[in-house]
């Protein structure tokens, strides 16, 4: 920012705020942390931009702070949710399935209780299954 902002050899002399580096540093620190005294502020349009890019890493680097904090912190007080493993129901069963295999109606029983057939797939897959005799 001091690069942008300062210009030793500007006449009228530049009446910038960031003098020198650890003024700027300050300036890039408050305007990260979000704080925004306002006693700094840029004026030329690069220096604009580099503080817009700054607030926004100040806002992104808060926000995945709080998250991962956040998420730290419900995992100790409730501990670890897993998601259930989904249930998987072959119409056709792979023959190394250690689970009993049921016979072709009773699949598609299984498969339209669980949501995953209407009833007219549910009629089609059972004419389907009633004509191979499967």
């Amino acid at each position: 920012m001091w690069n942008v902002e300062y210009d030793p050899l500007a006449v009228p002399p530049s009446t910038t705020q960031f003098i020198n580096i650890p003024a700027s540093m300050w300036w890039g620190i408050v305007t990260l942390c979000t704080v925004g005294y306002g006693d700094m502020f840029p004026v030329t349009i690069a220096g604009r931009a580099i503080a817009g890019v700054t607030m926004l890493c100040g806002l992104a680097l808060f926000g995945i702070l709080t998250s991962v904090i956040g998420r730290a912190l419900m995992a100790s007080l409730f501990g670890e949710e897993k998601e259930p493993e989904p249930q998987v129901i072959y119409l056709d069963a792979p023959s190394d399935d250690p689970a009993p295999v049921l016979s072709g109606l009773e699949r598609l029983v299984v498969l339209r209780s669980a949501g995953a057939l209407n009833e007219d797939e549910f009629e089609r897959a059972k004419a389907q299954v009633l004509a191979t005799g499967a």
